[in-house]
């Protein structure tokens, strides 16, 4: 038997026996109380009837509180089947989202990465995962060194080289759902190592902390980017405008490329000295 049910059954049983005992009980109570005192009928009737009076209030009080305990219970019962649905609902939407970023066309994955932004944002126990998913799906699809079809060489002149969302807007929308979960307050820092960010669109971005190691980050745009303490050792950054970004404590090596005249130690970079230098 379901719940509810018994719970109506219950609430019914003790009404109608509360009801019995209001009908049945005060002439025996009565008599009990006056003992061997002798009353009038009228007298006796008004003792029974003010008893009844008192048992009906107090089983009123019975009814309202199983009442409302029933009624509380009931809410209970429809939010739990409530979160229930929606998170089922969550658990399709997300499958479908993931399988949506393995689709031939480009239209559809682009739609499932910004499906997956959306569940990020109302699921947040599935955000973690969400951006172990992209950062995975930034990772495959632009490598550096390059190694997927349609990936722009290597050593293709910047002049030439074409942004990142015109050559892989999948891969740009990754990135830019990535920095939005990543913005300020976000309790993780971005990981895009070893990953093609050439020509990349991230202005005013909140990368504090952020590990872009061996990154190629040729003629990214980062104007307004707070890249601060962040990971730039082997990263490239030839072309790239850094004069509006914050790079206070980031750390880069000799093997750190920059632009022509930039002075890396003079806007913050801290680059630890070699054993032996």
């Amino acid at each position: 038997m379901r719940r509810p049910v018994l719970v109506v059954l219950i609430v019914l049983v003790s009404a109608a026996a509360g009801l019995a005992a209001v009908l049945l009980l005060p002439p025996f109570v009565v008599d009990h109380d006056l003992g061997r005192t002798s009353v009038g009928a009228n007298e006796r009737l008004t003792a029974i009837n003010n008893a009844r009076t008192v048992m009906l209030q107090a089983l009123g009080a019975v009814i309202l509180a199983l009442g409302a305990y029933a009624t509380w219970h009931r809410l209970r019962i429809n939010e739990e089947e409530l979160r229930l649905s929606r998170s089922a609902q969550t658990t399709e939407r997300y499958s479908r989202a993931v399988e949506h970023l393995g689709h031939d066309s480009l239209d559809v994955r682009i739609g499932g990465v910004y499906a997956l932004e959306q569940i990020a944002g109302q699921s947040p126990p599935d955000r973690d995962a969400i951006i172990e998913i992209l950062r995975a799906y930034v990772r495959g699809h632009s490598p550096w060194p390059p190694g997927r079809p349609g990936q722009p060489p290597a050593d293709m002149p910047l002049t030439e080289l074409p942004t990142l969302a015109s050559r892989a807007n999948d891969v740009q929308a990754a990135v830019d759902v990535l920095v939005r979960l990543h913005g300020p307050g976000g309790a993780e820092r971005l990981s895009l190592p070893r990953c093609d960010l050439r020509y990349a669109r991230m202005n005013g971005a909140v990368l504090r902390g952020a590990n872009l190691g061996h990154a190629a980050l040729q003629r990214a745009r980062l104007a307004g980017t707070d890249l601060r303490d962040s990971i730039l050792e082997g990263a490239d950054l030839r072309g790239t405008d850094l004069a509006a970004v914050r790079l206070d404590g980031a750390v880069a090596d000799g093997g750190t490329r920059w632009p022509d005249g930039f002075d890396p130690v003079a806007a913050g970079v801290v680059i630890p000295a070699r054993d032996g230098a």
